[in-house]
């Protein structure tokens, strides 16, 4: 495969974010998550995903540990993402699309906001 091939759609991809967003570049955005409480008996799994890049962030229990925080800041218009519905797997093996009342993942966050200028790229 020629080396060029992946710069070449790189740039591609990105002119056609611009000319989706009338040639700006997009804001950023920040989002964190964070586990509300660790239980005993179940692990809690989630990801944030981008499908069509083929990546996921780890947002299961066994990442967050002691109360930490993940935090990820991204330009959100340039490739679509979610967040998974999460599941719950019980010390016996089973899984759970409804786990114990405390026990998920608060997010937050923001963009740019509208008052903001997008940079022009020229």
């Amino acid at each position: 495969m020629n080396e060029m091939v992946p710069v070449i759609f790189g740039i591609r991809y990105i002119q056609n974010v611009m000319k989706i967003n009338k040639g700006k570049f997009p804001k950023s955005t920040t989002c964190c998550w964070t586990l509300r409480q660790n239980h005993p008996f179940f692990e809690h799994y989630q990801y944030f995903v981008g499908p069509e890049l083929f990546f996921a962030l780890n947002l299961s229990s066994l990442v967050f540990g002691n109360n930490i925080n993940v935090g990820a800041t991204f330009m959100s218009s340039m490739f679509e993402h979610c967040t998974t519905i999460p599941i719950w797997i019980d010390i016996n093996g089973l899984y759970h699309l409804k786990g114990p009342q405390n026990m998920y993942n608060f997010a937050w966050g923001a963009t740019g906001g509208s008052k903001e200028d997008v940079v022009t790229i020229k």
